[in-house]
Parts: structure tokens; C-alpha cells; sequence
């Protein structure tokens, strides 16, 4: 049996398979960029990489979660018959204060049955059909129990930097010990005063997928014309300073081991937070570490 971890971020999805996408659904087909992934699902055409961003306490219970889930799985495996055994992310402080929510998920997807998806992207045009056999749910940033041999012996801090969210727990060896997640700290607010300021000097109308491919750049192509964006070093080094400083006000870094930076917000800001933190690791894999703990976690569950 398949067993795949899915990381449902309130701007991507990432699986454990190494696949990432937009969570961002739109229904209908126009004006697609040749990224975008076109999908039909019980008879009605949606966009991914199109729309409004995912963002909520109760986004599991919209058929764009639900879209996300089954293109997650469809494109992690070659097979067009996929029978699998999922595990999913939920918010680590919904996780260990709100049971009802993370029993509420399970049941959802669980009702599912067996579901037909058809996927377009380029020139490949895909049939899946999925059958997910159990589920289970498990907290986003509990990435110390991807490496239980050296996080069971540590004080460790996890900084978990999304597009909508930034999560913070603090781990005494693999026992929780407290946690805040913070809505005003995400990825997509730093990309919205970027492409204001940026926006605003040059009479734009740029938006946050150009503010993402802005980050590390001097310069970019905006009305046709190479500019200079430096200026937006200054915005980024504000934000991630700001964070910063709000984390060690909660948790102090001289109290713990190490500070892991997962997400891909922590991809990123690799550059601004292993220069203002010593202390600081941002994986390699800091993108897909959520995905491929819950994977992990459901060897363990199902083997």
C-alpha cells in the first residue's frame, strides 16, 4: 500500500514525493500560464495557480482543499488506479489544543470514497483514480521526529514559515512543550509590502507571484524594462528582524539546542536568517520536511 504525506499550506501544497503546486483553485479555465494545472473534477473545470489563496481555520471543508489533496496524490505517483494511506498536516497549535478540528479532517477526507480526477498541464493530459484507504493527521512542524535520534536528545526550537502562517513550537527532546502560530507573520505578507513599494515606484501592477521570484534579485523586468529592486532588501531584512525578535520574546534562543527553519518561506530567507541567527539551520529539504515527517509517520502507523 502507497502511503503519501501531504503538506496543505494556506499558498502551496507539497507532498513527500518531492511534488509542489499552488493552493490556489479558481473555477473555470482562461488565460492559463503554462504552469498552471487545468482539472476537471465532477464535471466542473477548475485552475490551479489561479485564484485566491486558501486561507483558514475551515479551508478543509471547500472543495479547493479538497481538489489540492487529490492533485497532490494524482501527480505524486505515476499509477492512474492509486490506492493509498494518507497522512496530513493540520496547524500544530490547532493539533494539540482542538481535537474536534483534527477529528473533524479526518472524517472529511475518510467520506470521500473513491474519487475520478482528470489533470491537464502542458501536453500531458492524465485519468486518476484515487482510493484513500486510511487517514491520519498529524502537526505540522513536528519535524523532530524525522530525526528522533538527534532531536531526542535536544532543546529544540522549530520555526515553520508558510504562505499564510508562521508556526512556532518549542521541543524538549519529542514532547511538545508550548506553541503559537502567528497570521500576520506569513509568507504572503511580506510578498504584499513588496509589491507595494515596488508597485508604487514604478506605476506597476505587479503581483505576489512576481514578489516571490523577487527575492534574492537586484534587478527585475518590470514594463519591459530591467530595474533595480535592491531597495527591497531593506523590506525583506525588516521582516524577518521583526520575527525574529517576536520569537525570542517567547522563546529565547539561548534556552534552546537549535533553531530549525522549515517551509518554504524558510527556503526563501535562508540567506537573511542564518546571517542575523547563529544558531539557525534551514534544511536542504526545509520545503518538503513537513511532508515527508508525515510520511514517516504513517510507515510507522502502517507497516
Amino acid at each position: 500500500m502507497k502511503i503519501i504525506g501531504l503538506d496543505i499550506g494556506n499558498a502551496e501544497v507539497n507532498t513527500s514525493e518531492g511534488v509542489h503546486f499552488p493552493s490556489r483553485v479558481k473555477i473555470g479555465v482562461n488565460n492559463m500560464n503554462k504552469d498552471d494545472i487545468k482539472v476537471n473534477f465532477e464535471g466542473l473545470d477548475f485552475t490551479i495557480g489561479q485564484g485566491s489563496n486558501n486561507i483558514g481555520l475551515n479551508k478543509y471543508k471547500n472543495i479547493n482543499f479538497k481538489i489540492s489533496v487529490l492533485v497532490g496524490i494524482a501527480k505524486s505517483f505515476k499509477e492512474n488506479d492509486i490506492e493509498c494511506n494518507v497522512v496530513i498536516g493540520c496547524p500544530i497549535e490547532t493539533f494539540n489544543k482542538n481535537k474536534e478540528i483534527v477529528k473533524d479532517i479526518k472524517g472529511i477526507i475518510e467520506s470521500w470514497g473513491k474519487q475520478t480526477i482528470v489533470i491537464e498541464q502542458g501536453e500531458s493530459k492524465e485519468i486518476k483514480v484515487i482510493d484513500i484507504k486510511n487517514v491520519a493527521i498529524f502537526c505540522e512542524s513536528g519535524i523532530v521526529f524525522k530525526n528522533r535520534e538527534r532531536f531526542s536528545k535536544e532543546k529544540t526550537l522549530v520555526v515553520d514559515i508558510g504562505g499564510g502562517t508562521r508556526d512556532d513550537s518549542l521541543w524538549d527532546g519529542l514532547d511538545l512543550v508550548e506553541c503559537k502560530s502567528n497570521d500576520k507573520m506569513g509568507m504572503i505578507n511580506l510578498y504584499e509590502t513588496i509589491i507595494k513599494e515596488v508597485n508604487r515606484r514604478n506605476k506597476s501592477n505587479l503581483n505576489f507571484d512576481d514578489a516571490k521570484a523577487m527575492i534574492g534579485k537586484k534587478e527585475y523586468k518590470i514594463n519591459q524594462e530591467i530595474v533595480d529592486i535592491s531597495y527591497i532588501d531593506i523590506i525583506i531584512e525588516n521582516f524577518v528582524t521583526g520575527f525574529m525578535s517576536e520569537i525570542n520574546q517567547i522563546f529565547p534562543f539561548s534556552n534552546v539546542d537549535s533553531i530549525q527553519f522549515v517551509g518554504g518561506g524558510a527556503i526563501l530567507l535562508k540567506e537573511y536568517i542564518t546571517r542575523l541567527i547563529p544558531k539557525a539551520e534551514v534544511p536542504s529539504n526545509a520545503e518538503f520536511l513537513n511532508a515527508e515527517t508525515y510520511r514517516e509517520v504513517g510507515e510507522l502507523m502502517w507497516s
